[in-house]
């Protein structure tokens, strides 16, 4: 009967035994079937990682470039308006300098003009002096003074 008592006190403790190694195997298997589960999410939280990476590469090479462009075009840009300044002053300059010649050649007409009405003038005198009959006294000749 002591035998007895130790082989089924023995034998309970052994299905305890049993059983709590049964439940530590499920934990087991549960937490390496949950780790399995953590590792492919922290997998493919690594691939969008480099996707995403990837992307911002991408997206950085992009913006250097736009940005190369915008300086570019505003180099352009800045030219061309020097460009435009200095035509425009061109301009003004030749404009002034046209006026300025025009001024000159209107004040060179009016003077030959006058130089032309005073010719004529003259060219009349020298005409009615020549018409006129030498033998009139005192008036237009080389007098007999």
């Amino acid at each position: 009967s002591g035998d007895r008592a130790r082989h089924v006190a023995r034998a309970r403790r052994l299905e305890l035994l049993e059983r709590k190694l049964e439940l530590s195997h499920q934990r087991c298997n549960a937490a390496l079937a949950h780790n399995g589960d953590l590792r492919k999410r922290i997998d493919g939280q690594r691939r969008e990682r480099l996707a995403s990476l990837a992307v911002q590469r991408r997206l950085e090479g992009e913006v250097a470039h736009q940005r190369a462009e915008v300086g570019r075009v505003a180099n352009a840009s800045a030219r061309a308006y020097a460009a435009l300044d200095a035509a425009q002053a061109e301009m003004r300059r030749l404009r002034t300098q046209a006026e300025a010649e025009q001024a000159e050649f209107e004040a060179e007409a009016r003077e030959a003009g006058v130089l032309l009405e005073q010719e004529s003038t003259v060219r009349r005198l020298i005409e009615a002096e020549a018409d006129r009959p030498p033998d009139e006294e005192g008036e237009g000749g080389c007098g007999d003074a």
